[in-house]
């Protein structure tokens, strides 16, 4: 029972400073000494804040330097909406890109996040910035072709009105020639 209220008060503490990354250094120092065990941060099991399992500690991803409570909340949303994660690639393919960077992915990486799905974090930091590129370069030259498009649009579309008016311009004048 001892070690419940220890771990229930570590795990509320560390969720209330969560933002001061110092004092979550020594609170995980103190779980440590203790015997309460941390898991590092987990793609499968985290959750925003610091949770409890079994008496042992789950990271909140919260405290990760570097990650946005979007990027969080979309983590958690795709695992509870689709389960979990299987590798590397299905969370790449499941979160929204437009909230990753290639700092945001380090961070997730370098704290751990990935580490039961894939070990190697530095193939998995060079893979990540590979996807952000490739995911940049197609969504750059989408936009051009996007933009392109619309101005070919608009360009129609002037000279199209502009024929339709001059065209209307002649019949209105032509009728008003046959009218007493």
């Amino acid at each position: 029972s001892a070690l419940f209220w220890s771990t229930s008060r570590s795990t509320t503490t560390m969720s209330a400073e969560m933002y001061n990354h110092d004092n979550i250094k020594l609170y995980i120092n103190d779980c440590i000494h203790f015997g309460i065990k941390i898991y590092k941060p987990d793609i499968n099991r985290s959750f925003y804040c610091f949770t409890i399992s079994n008496f042992e500690i789950y990271y909140g991803l919260g405290a990760l330097k570097g990650v946005g409570l979007s990027v969080i909340s979309e983590i958690i949303h795709n695992r509870c909406v689709f389960g979990p994660y299987d590798c590397f690639f299905d969370f790449v393919n499941r979160i929204d890109i437009n909230l990753l960077s290639k700092k945001t992915l380090e961070s997730l990486i370098y704290s751990g996040i990935f580490d039961n799905l894939y070990e190697k974090k530095f193939k998995l930091i060079l893979i990540s910035i590979k996807i952000m590129d490739l995911y940049f370069k197609m969504e750059n030259s989408a936009t051009n072709i996007m933009q392109t498009f619309m101005d070919d649009y608009f360009n129609y579309m002037i000279k199209n009105t502009k024929y339709a008016l001059e065209y209307k311009q002649e019949e209105v004048k032509k009728t008003s020639e046959l009218l007493p």
